[in-house]
């Protein structure tokens, strides 16, 4: 996935550098085409960033903030829905403290919304 990045990465560069060419008149478009296209390589990027797993040794989420985790005690892993609790510091779910090694998060997707845009 991080090569994918980089190269997201490269051509959101380029894209850009015409998207300000672009936007001098230079090509004489009245739309600028490739202004959408950093759009939606920004968008690829944050899909692909938030559907990978972050190792708790690179980083930790906010606390508080509710997050998919990736658990390991001495007969088998799991995931989790869970938190860094803001007045301990600790891992935190539903069942209260979590005493098993956290390895890795990721951020939960999207809530859903019907077709409407209404959570119902």
């Amino acid at each position: 996935m991080k090569e994918t990045i980089e190269q997201l990465e490269s051509l959101r560069s380029h894209c850009e550098n015409m998207a300000e060419a672009e936007s001098k008149g230079e090509f004489g478009s009245p739309d600028n085409i490739w202004a959408k296209d950093v759009e939606a390589i920004n968008a690829a990027i944050e899909i692909i960033e938030r559907s990978e797993w972050i190792p708790c040794s690179e980083r930790l989420p906010e606390r508080d903030e509710n997050v998919l985790t990736y658990h390991r005690n001495e007969s088998f892993d799991y995931q989790y829905v869970s938190w860094i609790d803001d007045y301990s510091g600790k891992w935190a779910g539903f069942i209260g403290n979590l005493s098993d090694e956290v390895l890795a998060w990721m951020p939960l997707p999207e809530e859903y919304k019907d077709e409407e845009g209404s959570k119902e």
